[in-house]
């Protein structure tokens, strides 16, 4: 088997099929090449191919600023954000809020993101998904054409969302928080910002 990791890129779908079939050709050993998400116009004839929904990739058409955002949601959400954001300023002053993008991503701050996430996938019971090369594949993503959204208590990093933009899409890759903040619900605060 064959994993791409292909998160961020826009191909058509020949060079696609060229890929595969290239691979197939040169590695008799290889019988199936997986992409964890595309978008393929499957023809009738091209019967070898298996595609399922993966529940976690969601598309959403967001709104072109903040205020919009939060204009957008139910009136009950929008006093569940704001409720959370007070409660966490109220609890935590020393919250910082900040942005790093491209090449001022600092490794270590990735690793700390998906330190934060493997936590919690542990506390609660779940495998952690993402194998070495794929954290490594996922810092220098970062490093090229990242995102990295942090709230900070006294400079550590207590939450993270990690994001990386091709064109006018954003794509969200991991977003965590340290299990110690679970009543703040930093996850929910983050994307408030």
């Amino acid at each position: 088997r064959v994993r791409v990791l292909n998160e961020v890129l826009r191909l058509p779908d020949g060079v696609m099929h060229r890929f595969a079939a290239a691979i197939f050709a040169s590695y008799r050993q290889i019988h199936l090449v997986h992409f964890h998400a595309i978008a393929l116009t499957v023809q009738p004839d091209r019967s070898r191919f298996w595609f399922s929904a993966f529940s976690e990739d969601y598309v959403l058409d967001l709104p072109g600023s903040r205020s919009a955002w939060l204009d957008s949601l139910s009136r009950q959400a929008r006093e569940k954000v704001r409720y959370y954001l007070r409660r966490s300023s109220r609890r935590q002053p020393a919250l910082e809020f900040t942005v790093s993008c491209g090449a001022k991503i600092m490794t270590t701050e990735v690793m700390a993101v998906i330190r934060l996430n493997r936590q919690r996938m542990e506390r609660k019971g779940k495998a952690y998904a993402m194998s070495d090369s794929e954290e490594l594949q996922l810092t220098r993503l970062m490093q090229q054409a990242g995102m990295l959204f942090a709230l900070r208590l006294h400079g550590e990093i207590c939450a993270g969302l990690l994001c990386s933009a091709t064109g006018e899409d954003v794509f969200m890759h991991v977003i965590a928080h340290h299990p110690a903040h679970d009543d703040l619900r930093l996850g929910l605060v983050l994307r408030k910002y």
